[in-house]
């Protein structure tokens, strides 16, 4: 049985005569029965309340992406402007942006692992000829 139900059905049959010292005692029992309680209770309400700042801070972020969302799909709602020509020929410069843009990144990809297949090399030059990347000075090291 918890000390709570001990301290519960003792103090239930104290009698309207009972002493003070009896009401004192009982209550002093409660008391110690509640504080282990009392300490979880205190320590949930220390998480709750840093999970309420985490959840503020949250509701500010998801307001901001929210506004964002808005302002793009205002822009995607809003009439062309220009004669639809216009528009046709924009859209052919777009689309040759974007494959400029796919080339650039591809060219960008092989000079990263070119550079990364060099500097593989050039560590094993440095470790097989003590350092030196002409090649020349010291003995190879075994």
């Amino acid at each position: 049985m918890s000390p709570w139900k001990r301290v519960f059905q003792r103090t239930r049959r104290l009698e309207p005569e009972t002493s003070i010292d009896a009401v004192q005692v009982a209550k002093k029992q409660a008391r110690a029965a509640t504080r282990p309680l009392s300490r979880r209770l205190d320590s949930h309400d220390e998480a709750i309340a840093g999970m309420l700042v985490n959840v503020e801070h949250l509701a500010h972020e998801v307001r901001a992406i929210e506004h964002r969302l808005e302002v793009i799909s205002a822009a995607q709602e809003a009439p062309p402007l220009g004669s639809t020509q216009d528009i046709e020929e924009s859209r052919n410069v777009l689309h040759l942006v974007r494959l400029e843009h796919e080339r650039i990144r591809a060219r960008l990809q092989l000079m990263t692992a070119y550079e990364e297949r060099l500097r593989r090399i050039e560590e094993v030059i440095r470790h097989t000829h003590g350092g030196d990347l002409r090649g020349q000075g010291r003995e190879p090291m075994s």
